[in-house]
Parts: C-alpha cells; sequence; structure tokens
C-alpha cells in the first residue's frame, strides 16, 4: 500500500521463505513484508509536505487498507518488477527481484520516473515449476 505512494519505506522485512507459489494475482512479486511486535518492523516515514491518514478494515475474508490525504499531489504511481532470479546456494533455491516504482503524471499519463525501491530476496520452500530457470549463485545469468 505504501509503494504506491510518495512516502519513504525507511524499515521493511519481506518474508524469509515463500513456502508456496504466489496465488493469481496482478501484484507485483517481493511486496511483502512482515510485522512482528518487538522484533521486525515495516517503517514509513513522510518526507512530503502533504499528510497522511492510514484506514484499515477488517472483515471475515479480507483486510482493506487505504491511504488518505490532504492534497493532491498529480501523480500515480505504480509498482513493478524487474526480472526475478532464481539461484541455488547451499542446496537451497533463492528468488531475487528488484522492486521498482514508476511515477506517472495524472493529467496526460505522460512518465515521469522509475527508482528501484529494494532488491527482495527470499528462499523458495516450495518446487518451482518444471523448466525454470535456476543459476549457481555466482554463475553467469544468459
Amino acid at each position: 500500500m505504501f509503494l504506491h505512494t510518495p512516502l519513504t519505506v525507511a524499515e521493511r522485512h519481506g518474508h524469509d521463505v515463500k513456502d508456496f507459489p504466489e496465488p493469481p494475482s496482478d501484484a507485483p512479486l517481493g511486496v511483502d513484508a512482515t510485522v512482528s511486535e518487538g522484533w521486525l518492523d515495516l517503517k514509513v516515514k513522510n518526507e512530503t509536505e502533504m499528510s497522511f491518514q492510514i484506514s484499515i478494515s477488517f472483515d471475515e475474508d479480507h483486510i482493506t487498507g487505504r491511504l488518505l490525504t490532504d492534497q493532491d499531489n498529480g501523480k500515480f504511481y505504480e509498482v513493478v518488477n524487474g526480472e526475478s532470479l532464481y539461484y541455488r546456494k547451499n542446496n537451497k533455491v533463492f528468488e531475487e527481484v528488484d522492486v521498482k516504482q514508476k511515477t506517472i503524471q495524472i493529467a496526460n499519463g505522460d512518465y515521469i520516473s522509475e527508482k528501484l525501491l529494494y532488491q527482495n530476496k527470499c528462499e523458495i520452500g516450495y518446487p518451482l515449476p518444471e523448466g525454470t530457470n535456476v543459476v549457481e549463485k555466482g554463475s553467469k545469468v544468459k
């Protein structure tokens, strides 16, 4: 949710192990985050002149989150992936993927910028589909 705003993610911890394949979704890879009292946190910093309010609601099946703001900055933020890489290290398979943010002008749809937010790395704890390219860490990717 925060990745679709001008807010800065100051601390984020993805899951260490992905135990099952991603369900069908249009969400990019690597945008999960763990929050654990006293241990790992998701921290977001507001370095803008805008004020934000977090709204979260729950029902039996869903958690719905929204960020409300007091200003429209005229921009849209799209979160996309670079290419994912699967590699083997110490007999374990890992996924590595760049998570990027594209900034787009709402008025005309013009692309303004793209920046790397972070590189997500996690262990894969399930069999990858047959034919998935897995490289040995340190080998050249073709």
